[in-house]
């Protein structure tokens, strides 16, 4: 019996230099980080988070904004507001993307286009993914509002992977009352993670549609697609060395 505890724990010990090495796969944005778009009546504008002085290639990164961001259109008229900590984007080296917002719009309706660069790694093989994300809908103005998905299906985000290839389609164009909110939120699978056949090489996501004149709109998602040998590598690193305690 000593002998098989010692084993586990040396075949665990042995085996950590790999797990790090699966974990870290040196990804890369080589865009902007973050890309908001907005157009309507009003005209339209940009505004774009840079890799320069924010980003470190390989190592994963966090961000939000600890200011108001005002997108005005080229005669200075405002378009959108994102307040501050409205806006944020992790990145995880395994990789992951988490890509939140919070926005309210100008005068007119705004159509909206808020997207994470595109992160590039070490292609992964017949990976496991997963992607959730929710929207809140609020009528600021008494006269109800409305969140249109300008995604295909009129979905209002997307999961993609090796440039184009989407992997999901999330949360559907909806409506709300008065001074009141609605939300929707959506999974995909509904449970537990979806294989993707193949070799991914870079994964994105993005939010699209087109919000009502004055009212405001919220969303919040995930998109992980982490090595598939990480999970039973972590699980038998730590079995070892818990044996290796007792």
């Amino acid at each position: 019996m000593k002998r098989t505890k010692l084993s586990c724990s040396l075949i665990a010990a042995a085996m950590l230099p790999l797990l790090f090495s699966s974990i870290t796969r040196g990804s890369v944005i080589t865009t902007d980080l973050i890309t908001i778009n907005v157009s309507g009546a009003d005209g339209s504008g940009s505004w774009h988070l840079t890799t320069a002085g924010n980003y470190t290639p390989g190592q994963n990164f966090s961000w939000h904004n600890t200011s108001d961001i005002v997108i005005k259109n080229p005669s200075g008229t405002t378009l959108v507001t994102v307040p501050a900590n409205g806006l944020s984007l992790s990145l995880v080296d395994d990789p992951q993307i988490a890509l939140n917002f919070a926005v309210t719009a100008g005068n007119s309706a705004q159509n909206f286009t808020i997207g994470s660069g595109l992160l590039s790694f070490a292609p992964i093989t017949n990976p496991t993914a997963v992607a959730s994300a929710a929207l809140t809908l609020t009528d600021s103005d008494g006269d109800g509002a409305t969140l249109t998905g300008l995604e295909t299906g009129t979905k209002a985000y997307r999961a993609y992977y090796n440039g184009s290839t989407t992997f999901a389609l999330l949360d559907n164009s909806m409506v709300a009352l008065s001074f009141a909110s609605n939300s929707e939120n959506e999974r995909q699978p509904l449970v537990g993670r979806q294989p993707i056949v193949g070799s991914v090489s870079s994964i994105g996501a993005e939010y699209s549609f087109t919000l009502s004149a004055h009212d405001q709109a919220s969303g919040t998602s995930i998109f992980d697609v982490p090595e598939p040998a990480t999970a039973g590598l972590v699980g038998l690193a730590v079995l070892g060395m818990a044996r290796r305690r007792k």
